[in-house]
């Protein structure tokens, strides 16, 4: 080799290097990239994919490494037809920022547009142009360099001819489609396409070698090694821009100390004591002094305007800590009373703005869009963009498809998938695991080794782009000065990029259940806001099970506790909030919760220190601020470690990163005068705790909602079912809503020829439906009906058509309607024991039973799934461990419960329903219900609908009754007629 040859290698820079971000085309992650060309030495290297969403990852990535990022994208080139139309040929040239505001108002003006004319490309400043791919169509006084890269040779050659005949510089960058050549498999999998040429990132030799030998001469290629050098050396050192921190004129003090006058005279704070004062000063300075005044008076003048044209949620999230948010209206939670922190709102360790995350009526969240734009500048506000990785599950789809291997391999491993969170070190390995942990993905490794081999690599890298579902971006410049800004007003980065920038972000959630109550039209905002939470007939909604519509409250498992807990306080809504979630339920706290909170066990805790921070809560811990008060106070914690604690909590951090601090807990609580075994209990009890615990802000606010909805039953029983109906999600909820009305004796019509609308109404008295609930009446033709009622034009033809359509929602309880005759005689469906059929809501815990149920659902796993096997102590199941869970509905009950075939029992009687049966069968089952949860264990089971008529001409069975049978006698189960299924 000559002395060139030996010096083409060393401190080589990428100038064009593609990522993943680039989707469906190239596969590697920002850090398989940056391992890839730390191997070969390069100490610079430049991301130009098709859009921008890679920068801030990369430049994050490189914060403590030694490589340099510079920063680039590809810009297509637009071509017209001799008509002059455009034609959707648009080869890609790309730039690389040398101004980086200049280079995003580029990007963003390509973006906007689908790309630039060559004209439009020759005109960038701030900017290195490159023609890559359109160099036939540029001028080279459109662009600065010609790059060469061993993709296409062809390409290359022409490039060389170019830059022969007009003397224009060349550079030498790749073209990967993937880190390195061992990524092939994984690249494959992703379907990013079987390429020719050298599509990995490689040193020059290779290139060299592989291609670009056979278009250029040495000289030329020692030529084009100096200039690549030369460009790197040129753009070294950029770091992003950071946006200036939001200002808005205005006095937070002044409007702090109006909103004050405001809730004093309102009613809605009885006194001004010290604690307010000392809390007021607190905050404003805290505020001032992270220079956070303008944030707030942002968002405060946001939600005046809002408030103007619809209902806004009370608060949610840490928001609700904060009494500055409460005066100035922000919020409509006052933290004093429920004892809400500050600081789990305003961290006093960081200088980032705290989230201020805001609700608002689903149907009118877009005015919230529109006023932001009107006030800052349509340029200076922006949708937040978001970017989708792939879950272990969508991977075995992929790879299953581009492998042809059938959906039931597949399928059996999906539903063994170990889920982490991504707290946890294990997150993105939950497929890898799954594959070597579970004898579902033991056995697809050995049947299909190749697929196995690129599959657990898939997980996390990115998919695609799409729009945050509540993310608006606020500025008081240009957001297209920071980032690239799309044609829908979609910046190209997420929420974590947001914040990296320094880009105001404000959360404008739409809540549907604010729409709901808007809709109604019979109460205000400022009624809600200022309601009594203790009024009893509000509360009583809950005791008496009228839950339909209530906020929250819908599901079957926080309808099981609820009706477990007399609920006669606001106080217990928000427990009930905290409690009613897989983690508390499945742990064993909720029913320690319910049996003292009822008076049959007594309140006690572990060290009678603990009594100021679960007094409230029965000695249960909910929150996770009784978690921060007490590992501050008792454990002498500082704030930066209480909010290491809070930060663990909030993203489910694992048993490991909690039992890094017990010593420091301990040692704290010792020096308080608690002895060293009593404190690691309570440790021990936190972190069982701190992996479910609640953010008691949150939980209060949306208490809060909850108890406006009850308020609503309560008080505006019509108004508020007809406008729960108009936005029921489903039928399914649609019957649960009128199931109720019906049950309380108020009466409904699915449809009236003579008063029904478009949709459901509150009128004389009743609920009526709407004409779109009769089969063949759409909004057209529906529509067209009232039109003609109105005017007088309706004959008695168009009146019998209707009555003559199929209504829905004319029968309510299809189980009874189909098998009413099985409830009133089970010996016809061959129960021979003399026990009755129950509905499943009537079935009380540890009970047996007999059920009628429709199938909604079938689920197949394994016993051992690492994580069963981790909450089993590590014993594994011996021989068949694949059970099946049934999710089943009958007329009791408005949501599925689970019904389970265990392991032992799994060949016997589950594997053929697993196979064969339809989702909407109807089955007899036997079984035993789990306490403490909506579960049950299924001894014995047979599919009727195939086997036995619907009810017989003539039977008409009892109404459904709302009385339980006899709880506390399992009675002996005998096989129906003697042999079961």
């Amino acid at each position: 080799m000559s002395i060139n040859q030996e010096m083409w290698d060393v401190q080589f820079p990428q100038l064009r290097v593609r990522t993943g971000f680039h989707t469906r085309e190239v596969y590697g992650r920002i850090k398989d990239i940056a391992d890839r060309l730390r191997d070969i030495g390069s100490p610079v290297f430049s991301v130009v994919d098709w859009n921008t969403f890679a920068h801030i990852p990369l430049e994050q990535h490189l914060k403590k490494d030694s490589m340099s990022p510079l920063f680039g994208v590809e810009i297509p080139i637009l071509t017209y037809d001799a008509e002059g139309e455009l034609t959707p040929f648009k080869p890609k040239a790309w730039i690389l920022a040398k101004d980086l505001k200049a280079f995003y108002n580029a990007s963003t003006k390509s973006a906007k547009s689908g790309g630039l004319t060559p004209d439009e490309f020759g005109e960038l400043q701030g900017v290195l142009r490159f023609p890559g791919g359109a160099l036939h169509l540029l001028d080279c006084d459109q662009y600065d360099y010609i790059d060469i890269n061993p993709a296409s040779v062809v390409q290359a050659f022409a490039g060389v001819q170019t830059a022969r005949e007009t003397g224009w510089p060349v550079v030498i960058t790749s073209f990967n489609d993937m880190p390195k050549i061992e990524d092939a498999s994984n690249a494959y999998a992703w379907e990013v396409r079987d390429s020719v040429g050298l599509r990995t990132l490689e040193l020059p030799s290779v290139m060299w070698d592989k291609a670009l030998k056979y278009v250029m001469s040495e000289e030329e290629f020692d030529d084009a090694i100096v200039n690549t050098i030369g460009v790197a050396a040129q753009l070294k050192g950029q770091t992003l821009n950071r946006a200036p921190i939001i200002h808005l004129d205005g006095d937070l003090m002044t409007l702090a100390r109006e909103g004050q006058e405001y809730r004093l005279k309102m009613g809605q704070i009885k006194e001004w004591t010290k604690e307010y004062e000392d809390r007021f000063i607190l905050e404003i300075e805290m505020i001032q002094q992270k220079q956070f005044d303008s944030y707030f008076l942002v968002v405060a003048d946001l939600i005046a305007y809002a408030k103007q044209h619809m209902l806004v949620g009370p608060g949610r999230g840490s928001s609700a800590g904060s009494l500055i948010c409460y005066l100035i209206g922000i919020t409509e939670i006052d933290p004093i009373p429920y004892d809400l922190l500050f600081f789990r709102f305003i961290d006093i360790g960081r200088s980032d703005l705290p989230d201020i995350d805001i609700d608002f009526a689903d149907s009118k969240r877009y005015m919230v869009f529109d006023y932001l734009k009107e006030k800052y500048g349509e340029v200076n506000v922006s949708k937040m963009g978001n970017i989708s990785t792939l879950k272990a599950a969508s991977v075995m789809a992929q790879v299953g498809k581009k492998f042809n291997i059938p959906f039931g391999e597949t399928a059996n491993v999906k539903t063994a998938i170990i889920e982490y969170s991504s707290a946890d070190e294990r997150y993105g390995k939950g497929l890898e695991d799954t594959l070597h942990k579970t004898s579902p993905g033991i056995s697809f490794m050995e049947r299909y080794p190749e697929a196995s081999e690129c599959m657990g690599d898939l997980e996390l890298h990115p998919s695609h782009y799409g729009v945050h579902a509540a993310g608006i971006l606020v500025c008081n410049e240009p957001i297209q000065d920071f980032c690239t800004v799309n044609a829908e007003g979609v910046a190209q980065l997420d929420k974590h990029g947001a914040e990296y920038l320094n880009l105001l972000k404000i959360d404008a959630l739409g809540l549907r259940t604010l729409g709901i109550i808007d809709d109604t039209g019979c109460v205000t905002a400022d009624e809600l806001y200022s309601l009594d939470y203790n009024d009893p007939l509000v509360l009583d909604v809950l005791n008496s099970g009228r839950v339909s519509g209530i906020f929250q409250f819908e599901g079957d498992a926080v309808r099981s506790v609820t009706r477990s807990v007399d609920v006669d306080s606001f106080a217990k809504i928000d427990h009930l909030t905290a409690l009613a979630r897989p983690g508390p339920l499945g742990s064993g706290m909720a029913n320690l919760y319910i049996e003292r909170a009822s008076g049959r066990e007594p309140v006690s805790y572990e060290i009678p220190q603990l009594e100021p921070y679960l007094k409230d809560t029965f000695g249960v811990f909910l929150y996770q601020e009784q978690i921060m008060g007490v590992v501050k106070d008792i454990g002498c914690f500082d704030w930066e470690k209480t909010s290491a604690i809070r930060k663990g909590m909030a993203k489910s951090k694992g048993e490991e990163f909690f039992n890094s601090m017990i010593g420091d807990f301990v040692k704290g609580a010792v020096s308080n005068g608690i002895k060293e075994e009593d404190a690691r209990r309570v440790w021990g009890e936190m972190v069982a705790f701190g992996a479910w615990g609640f953010n008691k802000a949150h939980s209060c606010s949306y208490a809060a909602v909850t108890y406006w909805t009850c308020y609503m039953k309560a008080y505006h029983r019509l108004e508020f079912a007809a406008a729960c109906l108009r936005a029921a999600k489903d039928d399914t909820q649609t019957i649960s809503i009128l199931r109720e009305l019906s049950r309380e004796g108020i009466p409904y019509v699915a449809l009236d020829v003579d008063h029904s609308e478009m949709n459901w109404k509150a009128v004389d008295g009743k609920v009526v439906g709407g004409i779109m609930n009769a089969k063949g009446y759409g909004p057209v033709t529906a529509t067209r009906y009232i039109d003609k009622r109105n005017a007088g034009l309706l004959t008695e033809k168009d009146k019998e058509k209707l009555l003559k359509a199929e209504w829905k929602f004319s029968d309510l309880y299809e189980a009874h309607t189909k098998w009413g005759h099985f409830y009133e005689r089970p010996e016809l469906v061959g129960v021979s024991s003399g026990n009755p059929i129950v509905n499943m809501a009537d079935v009380a815990d540890r009970d047996n039973c007999l059920v009628i149920a429709k199938l909604t659902k079938k689920v197949v796993s394994d016993m051992n799934e690492a994580v069963r096997i981790k909450k089993r102590g590590g014993k594994r199941i011996n021989g068949q461990s694949i059970f099946l869970d049934m999710f089943l509905v009958d007329d009791s009950i408005d949501s599925a419960l689970r019904f389970r075939i265990k392991h032992e029992k799994y060949l016997q009687m589950g594997l053929e329903i697993a196979e064969t049966a339809p989702l909407g069968s109807w089955w007899l089952i036997k079984a035993w219900k789990l306490p403490e949860i909506d579960m049950f264990i299924i001894k014995n089971i047979k599919r009727i609908d195939q086997e036995y008529d619907i009810n017989p001409a003539g039977f008409k069975p009892e109404p459904i009754s709302e009385v339980r049978y006899e709880s506390g006698n399992p009675y002996p189960m005998g096989d129906w007629d003697k042999g079961g299924a």
